[in-house]
């Protein structure tokens, strides 16, 4: 989906002069906005788990260096920003520090009882 949106985006006149990475910031980044509005409606673990922390990272401006983080294997521009904005990646790591604590506070990890899998399930905030 999102190779999808990045195409779709690539030959608008706005995006043209973005690099690769600053068009998959902006998308992700539209994305994690719309997640954010979106999950008061929704039900289960994905929901309850995954899609604050998204959300939070557009709220708290740190989608930037969200974006850069995981795409620290594309090489040596990534690297160098992550260096050259250290303040915003820190920002970034307390963020997701302090979302990870609230969330495995709320987070019951049990064995099924028939299968013996390990499952996690998530109470509603």
């Amino acid at each position: 989906m999102m190779i999808f949106m990045l195409k779709a985006t690539e030959g608008l006149e706005e995006n043209k002069a973005k690099t690769d990475l600053e068009r998959f910031e902006e998308t992700n980044k539209n994305l994690f906005e719309i997640l954010g509005k979106l999950k008061k409606d929704q039900d289960g673990f994905w929901w309850y788990f995954y899609v604050p922390v998204f959300a939070a990272l557009a709220e708290n401006n740190v989608v930037r260096p969200f974006s850069y983080y995981i795409s620290i294997s594309q090489g040596e521009e990534v690297l160098q920003w992550l260096k050259k904005n250290d303040e915003q990646f820190q920002q970034l790591v307390k963020l997701i520090s302090s979302k990870k604590k609230r969330h495995l506070q709320k987070t019951i990890r049990f064995i099924h009882p028939s299968t013996g899998i390990p499952n996690l399930v998530c109470d509603k905030q």
